[in-house]
């Protein structure tokens, strides 16, 4: 009888416990569910001359990803060693706008896993720039 109660008591914290991470991962769901739609709402952005936020989305796994165009770069402008240097120069310049970015706090509340992909003005991706938690806290 008491490896029957023990053996419930532990069924018990197995359930509570999955039911809690199903719910934070509803919750995360939402958040990203509902920044996508809000930033959506507003692409395509000319972010700056040579840069446009063509969209956003939700993949899974905590993972927001920006998706942006370079504007005037076409595919087979850049080498490899220029697409390295491109992306050298622009990661901690994304680095530190997530860190300072006050507005970006509920969802790095939330450990959230940003992804910025950028891809040349027709669609070709050159590369992404993953975001970890540890990053930016």
């Amino acid at each position: 009888m008491k490896k029957t109660a023990t053996r419930l008591v532990t069924l018990a914290g197995i359930i509570i416990a999955a039911f809690s991470l199903t719910a934070c991962g509803a919750a995360v769901d939402k958040a990203l569910s509902d920044a996508v739609k809000q930033l959506n709402e507003s692409t395509p952005m000319l972010v700056d001359s040579e840069t446009q936020l063509d969209n956003a989305e939700a993949p899974g796994n905590r993972v927001l990803r920006y998706n942006y165009s370079l504007v005037n770069i076409a595919q087979g402008d850049l080498t490899a060693e220029e697409i390295n240097e491109l992306e050298q120069g622009v990661a901690p310049g994304v680095i530190t706008q997530i860190k300072g970015n006050a507005s970006m706090d509920p969802l790095k509340s939330l450990d959230v896993i940003f992804e910025f992909r950028y891809s040349t003005n027709d669609g070709q991706e050159l590369f992404t720039i993953r975001v970890e938690p540890e990053d930016y806290k």
